[in-house]
């Protein structure tokens, strides 16, 4: 064998063994879901769950208006997850994210000012992303998702009241219609599957003239099913605490809808509103509030990320490191991987973040600090 060389040995030594599957330690659902999706079996899917700082209030402008979910942490994490090679969009909604006036807020929603389409409010209509945008007239609600798509995946509420929701694409003719009503007990968040010829298209979404109640939208994902994408969902509530998410009082709250949104990574994001005030939540209920969500994400077959939220300056601000204790508590009792702290995105303090061109106020970041952020995420999930 000296001096010689099987044939093909050598060009075998040479060949490099190209990249290693997908995988990141302590996220094995959401690693599988990425492999899945590289192999274009199917998307795989992120929802982001918290207050105003996950919804985006502040990136543009103050609050929840000036196109600001364009610039939410969410929104930019899909622009640096497919800057990494990892096909991934923003191209959805839940619910109205407690905005005002949520075509403000996501500039690719419209419909007809006071002519049917409006926020609803209150327990009764929340879920995950907020409130349902309810219509009781019949005007339409479009949306825009941007880009190339040929399915649109509509999420509406079955209240056991008779209504029903109509679905057409580009101003054309309906093409399905779906019941909000099927019957007592089965109240809950559905979902149907629109397919459409592949192209840029804008979702109609009416009431059928015949249908006389209120009837609920919860949500549209759309995507490209020639191209298997990574789907950022933004279910961030602004104004929420960690009481408001966990709240089971009816059929479609979060912790229930958690799983009708078929996640494969849940990150948390919550507490801001429970210590930015003079009477904090209570350790025992901040905790039991957080563990329901984090227990209803793992019971849905998702991975779970828990993040500590950025600092706040102000009369309570001191209240954040004791519930960034909690959080960190909460990962370790249920052995997930240790949170994302968004004060190394921003700063130790509010103050820090201000002075390095990061907040837009006293809580919220600007479009820039939403990057920071979103860059810390990757680079916890990727």
């Amino acid at each position: 064998m000296l001096g010689f060389d099987i044939p093909g040995v050598a060009a075998a030594r040479s060949i490099s063994p190209g990249p290693a599957p997908f995988s990141v330690p302590g996220l094995p659902r959401w690693s599988a879901a990425v492999r899945a999706m590289q192999a274009g079996q199917r998307n795989a899917r992120i929802l982001c769950l918290g207050d105003s700082t996950t919804s985006g209030s502040g990136a543009y402008g103050a609050g929840m208006g000036y196109g600001n979910k364009a610039g939410s942490w969410p929104s930019q994490l899909a622009g640096l997850l497919s800057g990494r090679g990892l096909r991934a969009s923003r191209r959805s909604f839940l619910g109205n994210q407690n905005a005002p006036d949520v075509r403000a807020y996501d500039t690719r929603i419209s419909f007809p000012a006071e002519t049917g389409w409006s926020v609803s409010a209150g327990v009764s209509s929340a879920t995950v992303g907020g409130y349902f945008i309810g219509t009781q007239g019949n005007s339409t609600l479009s949306f825009d998702p941007g880009g190339v798509v040929d399915t649109f995946e509509v999420f509406y509420a079955l209240t056991g009241v008779v209504s029903a929701l109509s679905l057409a694409v580009d101003g054309g003719p309906m093409l399905e219609t779906v019941s909000t009503s099927r019957g007592t007990g089965v109240n809950r968040i559905a979902r149907t599957v629109l397919s459409v010829p592949r192209g840029a298209h804008v979702l109609n979404v009416y009431r059928p003239a015949d249908a006389t109640v209120v009837a609920y939208l919860a949500g549209v994902v759309a995507s490209d099913s020639r191209h298997r994408e990574i789907s950022v969902l933004n279910g961030g509530w602004s104004g929420s605490s960690s009481g408001d998410l966990a709240n089971t009082a009816v059929p479609w709250t979060t912790p229930f809808a958690i799983a009708d949104h078929r996640p494969d990574l849940v990150i948390l994001c919550i507490g801001i509103n429970d210590f930015n005030n003079g009477s904090p939540t209570g350790e025992t209920t901040f905790k039991a509030n957080v563990q329901s969500l984090i227990s209803a994400s793992v019971t849905a077959g998702a991975d779970v990320l828990l993040a500590i939220p950025n600092a706040i300056s102000g009369a309570y601000a001191s209240n954040h490191a004791a519930f960034a204790g909690y959080i960190t508590d909460l990962a370790t009792a249920n052995g997930l991987n240790p949170p994302i702290d968004f004060r190394t995105a921003l700063g130790a303090t509010q103050a820090e973040a201000d002075v390095a061109g990061y907040m837009r106020d006293t809580a919220h970041a600007n479009a820039t600090g939403y990057g920071r952020m979103a860059d810390l995420v990757r680079r916890a999930i990727s």
